[in-house]
């Protein structure tokens, strides 16, 4: 997929990330449902009711205990949100509503595929530690989602993902709580809890933050926390309606004390929608939407994106970079994977921090604007790419893909390079005027 660097995105380099210790993000236990429903630990002892549940017949792995699973690179997770499962005909036409039956495939395809779910508060906690990911962070994490407060979810979803000793993150709007027929209660939302479920924000009412008076973020932000915590629920994380934020609401959100925020990334799953490992993106996590089309071969696809990291979801604009607003994120290219960035103006940069888990020799991958209709490589000399600070050498080449008058789609290859544990930053700049079109990076060790 493709990224294009938004305001929003913008926004949250421009206020940083929020200091860890002083975040109050204590260590996650991590274990294994017992067959009573309480957990184990991997040493065979009692672990705290908030550990990830994961199938009790599948042993948990996480980084400690090294294995073929583990991937070379670490930049994201697979994050999936649920806007409707229903097989009731009036919501048929909604693309974003799916069938009983195709949630179940979903699911099972998780649960047989070896992933383990963490709710939004255990992803935060273990990707703030130090120690990460040698502190429990399973070797296939899936953040799993739903942002609803009607009852399909507590009739539907949650005895199917309970069945499959998964768990979820449930966003809810305040307002609706126990005020319709066909709206959870309170006593709902705390029963999920109890059963291992986290609750967050998503607001009041449900508005475009971004379009509200400072006093009316207030209420839907702050308030709405307060009213969730005065139910005896415990609130950590937020949900943008319709994935808006600028930098006014982002600050709201870390002042009323959330400590993880999530937007929302590719319109379905077809490239895009996942939520990045990088603290500096806590407070804008990107997710998936499937749709009642979704099949589990389609659904296979998104999580066969082992090496390729989606740069829509894990960049921010890099703080030296030149003209900031004109570095947006765009959908607007029809034959991307998903998102792009682009940087029209000779100087803009933008950030991509990943974890490497093994030392060796790594092959870059970019799928970037190499040229126009016409000229294949017009494009091609218009990046520059750094690597902890040092300057990296590539090549250009095929397959080129056409489209429109304007875009030429390349490859630009950075082969061998020495990458040892830890974390890296890589830098994209563009050094010709609109030349910065970027979709994904594709990290291969040799």
């Amino acid at each position: 997929m493709r990224v294009n660097l938004s305001t929003a995105a913008l926004v949250l380099l421009a206020l940083g990330c929020a200091d860890d210790a002083a975040s109050g993000l204590d260590p996650l236990p991590v274990g294994n449902p017992a067959p009573d429903g309480g957990s184990v630990a991997a040493d065979g002892g009692p672990v705290a009711t908030d550990a990830t549940p994961s199938p009790d017949w599948l042993p948990h792995r996480d980084y400690r205990d090294p294995g073929p699973l583990y991937p070379d690179v670490i930049s994201q997770v697979p994050c999936l949100d649920y806007d409707g499962v229903t097989d009731h005909k009036a919501s048929a036409n909604d693309k974003y509503v799916l069938s009983p039956k195709l949630y179940a495939q979903h699911l099972d395809y998780i649960r047989d595929n070896g992933y383990t779910t963490l709710t939004m508060r255990q992803f935060a906690k273990l990707t703030a530690d130090p120690a990460f990911p040698h502190n429990g962070f399973p070797a296939r994490p899936l953040l799993l989602m739903s942002d609803t407060t009607s009852t399909w979810f507590r009739d539907i979803a949650a005895p199917m993902i309970r069945a499959r000793k998964l768990t979820a993150t449930i966003g809810v709007e305040v307002d609706l709580i126990g005020t319709k027929t066909w709206t959870m209660t309170a006593a709902d939302l705390k029963k999920l809890q109890l059963d291992g479920f986290e609750i967050a924000s998503h607001t009041y009412s449900h508005p475009d933050l971004t379009k509200l008076a400072d006093a009316k973020v207030v209420k839907e932000v702050d308030a709405s926390r307060q009213a969730l915590l005065a139910l005896g629920l415990t609130v950590d994380s937020f949900i943008y309606p319709y994935g808006a934020y600028n930098a006014a609401v982002i600050k709201r959100v870390k002042a009323a004390g959330y400590r993880v925020a999530r937007a929302t990334g590719a319109p379905t799953i077809a490239g895009g929608g996942y939520a990045s490992v990088d603290p500096r993106r806590r407070f804008n996590l990107n997710c998936a939407l499937p749709i009642k089309d979704t099949t589990a071969a389609k659904l296979s696809s998104y999580f066969s994106n082992r090496h390729r990291m989606e740069l829509e979801d894990l960049y921010v604009v890099d703080r030296d970079a030149g003209k900031l607003s004109a570095i947006v994120r765009d959908w607007s290219y029809k034959k991307a994977s998903g998102g792009i960035i682009t940087m029209a103006d000779v100087g803009d940069a933008v950030s991509v921090r990943f974890l490497v888990t093994r030392p060796g020799s790594y092959d870059l991958q970019f799928k970037v604007k190499t040229g126009v209709q016409g000229d294949d490589t017009a494009s091609a000399t218009g990046y520059a790419y750094t690597l902890d600070g040092k300057p990296l050498s590539y090549t250009t080449s095929g397959p080129y893909e056409v489209e429109g008058k304007y875009v030429v789609w390349g490859r630009q290859l950075v082969s061998g390079v020495k990458l040892t544990p830890g974390w890296k930053t890589l830098i994209i700049m563009v050094t010709k005027d609109w030349s910065g079109l970027v979709d994904w990076l594709e990290i291969r060790r040799k």
